[in-house]
């Protein structure tokens, strides 16, 4: 399992905004892809801390990710990493 996470603050976002993570394979693209559309951060907000947790399928050959603005608005985003899940049970970097 890979994890995005990091700090993101928005000022009078209309549509939505959030990290963003896509695994492709080379014959298969959007093996998994997550942008949260579904939990979007709106409007103004302090600076919080977000994730998006993926477990990749062995035939991953790639990741694209970033952070997303969807609309109007500003997105400033801070402390963005990606991390593994150990076999010993916590994360790490990657």
């Amino acid at each position: 399992t890979l994890r995005i996470e990091g700090e993101l603050r928005t000022e009078n976002v209309s549509g939505w905004a959030g990290l963003w993570l896509r695994a492709d394979a080379a014959e298969e693209p959007n093996l998994f892809f997550d942008n949260m559309s579904r939990r979007p951060v709106v409007g103004t907000t302090a600076w919080t801390r977000y994730f998006i947790d993926a477990p990749l399928p062995r035939n991953t050959d790639w990741l694209n990710y970033g952070v997303v603005l969807s609309g109007a608005g500003a997105l400033y985003a801070d402390n963005i990493r990606l991390l593994v899940w150990t076999p010993d049970g916590r994360w790490e970097d990657v």
